[in-house]
């Protein structure tokens, strides 16, 4: 739903829209935290809870990410997106600990609160904010001829088809080691939870380590920042996938995932200073939405890849 996500994104104010989808959430954890708290949670009320929230996120992120340039001149875009990425990428890291901090001392229905009531603030941070020299362009029509139209611009831009297209492909199989970390941890390395732990923030601290070193003038060449990180992210990942058996050493894996976790999230910065940079207005929150929707491989690749690693451990399982 990304796609009709972005079209609506192109119709409607996005701070609206923003402020809507944040008071979704809230309304949701607060049900969440309700079920926990009373012991009322059973399984089917997670899984609904969660579809709800990936629905109203497909309407959200494309609204949100495409409505912060306006609060920027556009000189300042690509330093921008690195702050932007930043935020997402810091929280990435500190969320979860904080999270699990409240959730082992407070409980689980604290935590949720909290999150929600920090969701009705950002709402009210939100409105503040104003767009500095220009307006967001809205216009009227059928969401279906809109939808389409978008696709026709992005397949009329060869760039943006390039970057869109290798966004899909490297989540489909460049992010799919990220679910298979506690796997090669426990499994390969034969470690436990802690040394797992540590592989698994090595990740987080090398997406964020990006958006320090180019928060002030962003990415000066996209082109090359999007190439050179896939191509030495693929090789820092093959020397990974064999560093149980050359080098036998977790601390060298962590390493490798930082170096990993850095050049992904070069990449994702590059792509999206690209896409924010250069679109047209008019078509931007589609643009995006096309491209926050190639995040979703990111768990199609985790599948594939995890049935691989089942049929080749059967394998020479069988051979031995």
């Amino acid at each position: 739903f990304n796609v009709f996500g972005g079209a609506i994104a192109d119709r409607y104010s996005k701070k609206l829209i923003v402020s809507i989808c944040q008071l979704i959430f809230a309304f949701l954890l607060f049900v969440f935290a309700y079920y926990y708290g009373a012991g009322l949670m059973e399984y089917w009320h997670v899984y609904i809870i969660a579809g709800l929230i990936s629905f109203v996120m497909a309407f959200e992120n494309p609204a949100r990410m495409s409505y912060f340039p306006y609060l920027l001149e556009k000189g300042d875009l690509s330093s921008g997106v690195v702050v932007d990425l930043f935020a997402w990428q810091g929280t990435r890291v500190v969320a979860p600990l904080i999270a699990g901090f409240i959730f082992a001392v407070y409980g689980g229905s604290t935590a949720l609160i909290l999150a929600s009531i920090f969701m009705i603030t950002f709402i009210s941070i939100l409105y503040t904010t104003k767009p500095i020299h220009k307006k967001e362009k809205l216009h009227k029509g059928n969401p279906l001829t809109d939808v389409v139209e978008g696709l026709k611009y992005v397949y009329s831009n060869k760039p943006i088809v390039v970057l869109l297209s290798m966004s899909f492909l490297v989540y489909l199989a460049g992010y799919a080691y990220l679910n298979m970390i506690p796997y090669i941890g426990v499994q390969i390395f034969g470690v436990g939870a802690k040394e797992t732990g540590l592989l698994l923030s090595g990740t987080g601290i090398g997406a964020v380590l990006p958006t320090i070193i180019f928060s002030k003038s962003g990415i000066p060449n996209k082109r090359i920042g999007a190439c050179f990180s896939l191509v030495f992210s693929g090789l820092m990942i093959i020397i990974f996938s064999l560093s149980s058996l050359i080098f036998q050493s977790i601390i060298f894996a962590f390493i490798l995932i930082v170096f990993i976790g850095f050049c992904n999230s070069v990449y994702v910065t590059s792509v999206m200073s690209a896409i924010q940079i250069y679109v047209n207005d008019k078509y931007r929150a589609r643009v995006v939405g096309i491209f926050v929707m190639s995040f979703s491989f990111m768990s199609l690749g985790s599948l594939w890849v995890g049935m691989l690693g089942g049929f080749i451990d059967e394998f020479f399982s069988l051979e031995h």
